[in-house]
Order: C-alpha cells, then sequence, then structure tokens
C-alpha cells in the first residue's frame, strides 16, 4: 500500500525497510515513483493482489490540471491505454474520458456531503480570488507525462513529473493560506484505471507485464495556464459539481462554470 502526507511530504511503500521518501523537489518526485512501482513488483513477488477499490461519496475542493491544458492528442493517448486495460482485465473502474486530470492541490478532502456547509474554507469567490494572488507569481507549470506506474493499492495511472520546481511553490504557497494538518501529499499522478473488483494473480501479473511495457513511454508536456479549482462529491472525482478556472497567466478568475450534471 502507497500511503502520502502532504505536511511531511512522505510516500511510505510497506516493507521490511518501510523506506521514507519525503517529496520536495523533482528528484523526490521521481524516487517516490519508483518506490510505487517497487511496491507493485513486491506484490507479483508474493503472488497477492490488492483489495477492490471502492468509490464512495464525500465533499472535496481541489485545484487541478485537465482539458484546454490537457491536449485532445494527449488525452487521446491516455484513453487508449485505458482500452487496452480494460481489455487486459474487463470491467475495471475507467476514469471517464473528459474528467482525465492531476492534482496541483487539495484545498479540502473527505467531509461527509452532510457537514459540505461547514466546510473550512467555502468554495466561492472569496477563495479564487485568494489563490489569483497566491498564484500570480507562478506563471505556468510544465508537466511531464512520461511512464505508467500502478500503485499495490490497485490504482493504475501515467506518470506526472515536473522540469522545473513551479509545483512545488505552489503547493507551498497554498499550504501556507490554507492550512490543514491532515492533508495528504500524492505524486503528480493521472489516475487512469482502478482496480475495483476481484481479481487473480495472473491478472495482476497481466496488468503489471502491460505496465511495464510502457514505463518510459513519452505522452507529452501540459504547460497547465488554466488550472481549475473544482468542487467534488467522490471519492474518484467523477461527479463534479462546480468548476472555476484561474489563469496563471494573468492572474485572474477567468471563469466559473455552470454546475455539471455527470450522471
Amino acid at each position: 500500500k502507497v500511503i502520502a502526507h502532504s505536511r511531511a511530504s512522505s510516500v511510505v511503500v510497506s516493507n521490511p525497510a518501510q523506506r521514507f521518501v519525503e517529496i520536495v523537489d523533482k528528484d523526490s518526485l521521481d524516487a517516490a515513483y519508483q518506490l510505487i512501482w517497487e511496491g507493485a513488483g513486491n506484490m507479483i513477488a508474493e503472488r497477492s493482489v490488492p483489495q477492490p477499490l471502492k468509490n464512495f461519496t464525500h465533499y472535496d475542493i481541489s485545484m487541478i490540471a485537465t482539458i484546454p491544458d490537457f491536449s485532445g492528442e494527449l488525452i487521446e493517448q491516455l484513453y487508449q491505454v485505458e482500452r487496452e486495460l480494460d481489455i487486459i482485465v474487463p470491467g475495471l473502474s475507467l476514469t471517464p474520458k473528459d474528467m482525465i486530470h492531476t492534482t496541483l492541490f487539495v484545498f479540502l478532502s473527505g467531509i461527509p456531503m452532510e457537514k459540505m456547509h461547514e466546510a473550512r474554507y467555502p468554495y466561492g469567490a472569496e477563495m479564487f480570488n485568494t489563490v489569483g494572488e497566491v498564484v500570480k507569481s507562478i506563471e505556468e507549470i510544465a508537466i511531464r507525462v512520461q511512464g505508467m506506474n500502478m500503485g499495490a493499492n490497485g490504482s493504475l495511472f501515467a506518470q506526472g513529473k515536473i522540469i522545473d520546481e513551479k509545483l512545488f511553490a505552489l503547493r507551498s504557497a497554498l499550504d501556507r493560506v490554507y492550512p490543514d494538518e491532515k492533508r495528504r501529499s500524492r505524486p503528480l499522478h493521472i489516475n487512469l484505471a482502478r482496480i475495483s473488483k476481484e481479481i487473480t494473480p495472473a491478472q495482476f501479473k497481466a496488468l503489471y507485464s502491460y505496465i511495464a511495457s510502457l514505463r518510459e513511454v513519452d505522452f507529452g508536456t501540459v504547460i497547465v495556464r488554466n488550472p481549475q479549482v473544482i468542487e467534488i462529491n467522490d471519492r474518484w472525482g467523477f461527479v463534479a459539481t462546480r468548476r472555476t478556472t484561474i489563469s496563471l497567466v494573468s492572474s485572474s478568475v477567468a471563469k466559473e462554470a455552470q454546475p455539471v450534471d455527470d450522471d
């Protein structure tokens, strides 16, 4: 199992050595991905499989990078990987094509829906204006989408790798304004599929072998200029109710989207 914690910015892979990597820069992010891959490899060697992942309802506010910063060509490449995974093991939970994204920062997470109106940091104009002021020195963030990976928890994802340190400058700045001792950090990954049903060791190994063939594939570069602050009602981010674009170039709120119906 892979666990990440924001305040310590660490990734822990369960093994006898209990190795830790603090995710604070490009090199430590790469090291975290390597540990995650090794964790999956350990499961293959032990002929063990992940417990099925389950989506569930909760309230979440995050900043994500997605379309239009993700080009149509990149989305198509990643969605083709999803289709191949679904052929290898039918019945995986695939990320909807229009919801493919990477999470840059989590403001709030895991809040029961009945308590969403008591959220410490309410979704609204004050948040958007504050975020615009915080990120005005960032301008843009370059992300290289390179290689596939899989977690021992059953997540199958593309690796987002940074070209410079602006992502961590963004996270640090937002963390100072929106502190949360329980905030979990995460690698800059792009979840494409999740193992959400019982599978056999042979099926898990088949997925592992396919992912291994894509470990070095360069899918392309994302230049994040229009991140979205998104309000979500489920753990996997499939049920988005509101999105607001924050322009890094102009440091302003570019557009507040209408509520979206994901049914």
